[in-house]
């Protein structure tokens, strides 16, 4: 599907002390420049707690100013001139091709550059954080020291399991069963198996778990620190190394993905490399991992799991786990910009081209299978009664573009009922029409809850 391409602006920072060098690459065209800021720099110091205090009093100045900085710091000069003919190419080409953007790849070698908050990065010039971007998506790479390139096949068979290991919280501050129930709500039990393991676990008992479920994703409720995660031992909390469970994730191959839905489990550390747990998980060859590098609210990290979750199986682009965060990651900045839990998930990703899992063949893309018949005269009433709800009309000038997009969908979603009704079941045709309705009214009902919080 074209709309589900990106094109490569690399960005890589190396050196031992500022200024650091900076290369950026996009196409064939290089452009060096340098880098001044350190984590340890006081005033990020200042700036690190402002956001992490945000989670709990929201502050737009305080996300913008860290944003801002960040974006005038590293696009300067060349680097400038080569990310503003990179946006102008994609913003060209989007409507035509059908584009989905730029992916924007930060490999930061450097761990005071690394353990900066990427994920605020801000365009002071056109008033535009990058997280409420439709043309870029942000994702961090690891290409140096002794990191073991992902090996693993990407192929998995439906449905996709999803183990959703959850061990008793000590402090009974995390509310898991509603993580879990919210997660189980957003994907199609066709698609994927949500396989839940709860209690007083050991990481012992985790692995022989994940050994004999062996899912494609691992996703993780609980309590996190930067060098580990608090699971249980002989009746005792206790926390797991990032060295340990990055030997589980090692062992256990048929994961593709890791969602550590922990606090700080995703912090770099400012001093050494591959510090995080996040980052030790992706060292042994896991091709994606997701963790938070503040704490956050444990209503935001529900809402956030249900968003990727439902982008990543029923979005328009299944498998793209970059896509999927850039639309969870929007979900929850329209939701609220001037609370840093949009900018707390980061993405840290080593397959080239996104994907975290493609299906062999999906029952109802299978030529001559039987497909699911679609209610069309339900699906018709509940068309014409959202067309009818006036959703879009009290939009404020600033998010007219999702009215637009609103009304664009309920176009497409009219004309494919119209093309379902032409077609006989049980037929390939009818199947891959079914899964194209259906994957553009997942896109509807995505909107419909963008509108929602913008009109909030």
């Amino acid at each position: 599907m074209t709309e589900c391409i990106l094109v490569d602006f690399d960005v890589t920072i190396q050196g031992d002390s500022a200024p650091y060098t900076v290369t950026a690459r996009y196409g064939d065209a290089v452009a060096n420049g340098e880098f001044d800021e350190a984590i340890t720099d006081p005033w990020w110091q200042i700036a690190h707690a402002a956001l992490d205090r945000s989670m709990r009093i929201p502050d737009v100045a305080a996300i913008r100013n860290a944003g801002s900085r960040l974006f005038r710091s590293l696009f300067r000069e060349d680097v400038r001139d080569l990310w503003v003919a990179a946006r102008a190419v994609a913003e060209q080409e989007r409507e035509p091709s059908g584009r989905a953007g730029l992916r924007l790849r930060l490999d930061l070698q450097p761990p005071a550059v690394a353990a900066l908050p990427w994920e605020s990065l801000y365009d002071p010039r056109r008033n535009q954080a990058f997280a409420a971007s439709e043309l870029v998506t942000v994702v961090r790479v690891a290409t140096l020291y002794s990191h073991v390139r992902p090996a693993r096949r990407l192929s998995v068979t439906l449905p996709l399991g999803v183990v959703i290991a959850a061990p008793d919280d000590p402090y009974e501050i995390i509310d898991a069963p509603a993580e879990i129930a919210k997660i189980q709500e957003v994907v199609d039990s066709d698609l994927v198996e949500t396989i839940p393991y709860t209690g007083q676990f050991s990481i012992t008992q985790l692995r022989h778990f994940l050994s004999e479920t062996k899912p494609a994703v691992l996703h993780f409720v609980g309590h996190g620190e930067p060098d580990g995660l608090l699971m249980w031992r002989r009746g005792s909390a206790t926390v797991v190394s990032g060295a340990s469970l990055g030997n589980l994730v090692g062992r256990v191959r048929s994961i593709k993905l890791a969602v550590l839905n922990a606090c700080l489990a995703g912090q770099p550390d400012g001093r050494q490399p591959f510090g995080s747990v996040a980052m030790q998980m992706l060292q042994v060859g896991l091709p994606a991992v997701i963790a938070m590098q503040y704490a956050i609210r444990d209503d935001a990290a529900i809402d956030f799991a249900a968003y990727l979750y439902d982008s990543l199986v029923r979005g328009d682009c299944p498998g793209r786990i970059d896509l999927a965060m850039t639309a969870a990651r929007a979900d929850l900045y329209l939701s609220n910009p001037g609370d840093f839990s949009f900018g707390t998930p980061v993405l840290w990703l080593n397959e080239r081209h996104g994907r975290v899992f493609s299906t062999d063949a999906a029952p109802e893309d299978t030529p001559g299978a039987s497909a699911t018949r679609l209610d069309l005269r339900a699906e018709r009433r509940w068309l014409d009664q959202i067309s009818r709800s006036g959703t879009a009309d009290h939009l404020s000038k600033e998010f007219q573009f999702l009215a637009a997009k609103w009304r664009g969908l309920l176009a497409v979603l009219s004309d494919r009922l119209a093309r379902l009704s032409a077609l006989t079941p049980e037929t390939a045709a009818y199947a891959a029409a079914l899964t194209d309705y259906r994957r553009h009214k997942a896109a509807a009902l995505r909107m419909q809850r963008h509108i929602a919080n913008a009109a909030a």
